[in-house]
């Protein structure tokens, strides 16, 4: 009896042992797969490229001088404030660099940017004219930008310094013999602001990527200062905002 029971006893440690090895190779094969990590395509490096697009001009002039007209906007003289804008077609180049960390991706561009940005209204009464003419010829960029890249695409936002060529203005003339109270002052200076905006690229193949962007400029107010035909200080602030977006292309190299 006691060589039975000792033989049982060794029976069942045989299959125990073996139970615990069979569970210990299952174990690996029942457990799920790692998730398969999000691919990235490479965007370290140097890029030139150039865009289309469309913008809106947005600007407001305001008379810091009590006896200056900007009445086009209002029919009636010595209004102290008027606005004005337009839309028109943009077209551009520029360069950037980029570093990338994994999905991070960041870098520096600058572009220059030719706009066709021009209104302008006028109104005759009595014996004068006045006139308002808001105009932008050109902005140029030089910003930040970082993003995320999943697969061949990369998500971004971007912002920085902001330059344009302004060239609005506002005067006061009579259509008559004289002129008791003349005026004419305008910006003709290339202005600092600041631009931040949105923008997706997305990689064709090694070189050439296509991207969407759009900006929103801001140049604060910029004051313009002359004298009016009696003599007196004349001056006058104007203020630019522009929405701009766009469609271009880079070649990476």
């Amino acid at each position: 009896m006691k060589k039975v029971r000792t033989h049982l006893l060794a029976t069942a440690a045989v299959a125990a042992l073996s139970g615990s090895a069979f569970a210990a190779d299952m174990a690996p094969a029942l457990k799920a797969p790692p998730p398969a990590p999000i691919p990235y395509t490479g965007w370290q490096g140097f890029y030139l490229g150039g865009a289309i697009g469309a913008a809106r001009l947005n600007t407001t002039a305001n008379s810091a001088t009590p006896e200056a007209s900007l009445d086009p906007c209002n029919g009636i003289e010595a209004i102290a404030s008027c606005s004005t804008g337009t839309t028109g077609f943009t077209a551009g180049v520029q360069a950037g660099y980029d570093w990338q960390s994994r999905y991070f991706v960041y870098g520096v561009v600058a572009d220059w940017t030719w706009t066709n940005l021009k209104h302008s209204i006028s109104r005759s009464q009595f014996y004068s004219n006045s006139t308002f003419q808001a105009k932008v010829d050109w902005l140029a960029t030089f910003r930040g930008r970082m993003g995320l890249a999943v697969d061949d695409t990369l998500v971004y936002i971007t912002g920085g310094l902001a330059l344009a060529q302004l060239k609005s203005s506002t005067s006061f003339t009579s259509t008559g013999g004289g002129c008791d109270f003349c005026t004419n002052n305008a910006l003709n200076n290339v202005e600092a602001g600041w631009v931040a905006g949105l923008g997706v690229e997305h990689k064709l193949n090694q070189n050439w990527s296509v991207f969407s962007e759009f900006l929103y400029y801001d140049f604060g107010t910029k004051t313009a200062t002359g004298s009016s035909s009696l003599g007196t200080g004349y001056s006058a602030e104007f203020t630019h905002e522009i929405f701009q977006g766009k469609l271009g292309v880079n070649y990476r190299f």
